[in-house]
């Protein structure tokens, strides 16, 4: 669990639903684009998210490094 003010994104909120079934690469995608080089954790909950397509760091501003900054994280190692 994360405390509420500390900016992690949460893929549900930008559409993905984790069933296994529904294409998520579109809300994942935005969760991305949403805070480019903003130190966000991108955050998929417990569930099975279906891609089809290769997902792109946002580079923000400034240097490459930027993209670095954006973190995509699991609930789970499943």
């Amino acid at each position: 669990a994360y405390p509420a003010d500390a900016g992690v994104l949460d893929v549900r909120s930008f559409g993905a639903v984790g069933d296994g079934v529904a294409d998520d690469t579109e809300a994942i995608q935005r969760a991305l684009d949403a805070h480019p080089s903003g130190n966000r954790i991108v955050f998929l909950p417990e569930g099975s998210y279906r891609l089809t397509r290769t997902l792109r760091w946002a580079t923000g501003a400034g240097s490459g490094a930027a993209a670095k900054r954006t973190i995509l994280e699991g609930a789970s190692r499943d």
